[in-house]
């Protein structure tokens, strides 16, 4: 027996796929130049746009991180 998905969202990505843990500081400079240049319009595009192996929902988090430390 096959579970069926029920409505919702699709995953935001392949959890096999993108890299866990902290993030170094080339992920922080290659994410903070991305946003600063193209803004951030989607979250689940964003980190293969950015070239970064991370969940869009990381990135997310993460500037916002970013930005509340900046205030």
């Amino acid at each position: 027996m096959v579970k069926k998905m029920g409505k919702g969202r699709a995953p935001c990505c392949d959890k096999t796929k993108v890299k866990r843990g902290p993030w170094s500081y080339d992920e922080d400079l290659k994410l903070i130049s991305f946003i600063q240049k193209y803004g951030h319009k989607n979250w689940r595009s964003l980190p293969n746009q950015a070239g970064l192996l991370r969940c869009g929902m990381s990135c997310r988090l993460l500037d916002g991180l970013i930005t509340s430390d900046l205030m």
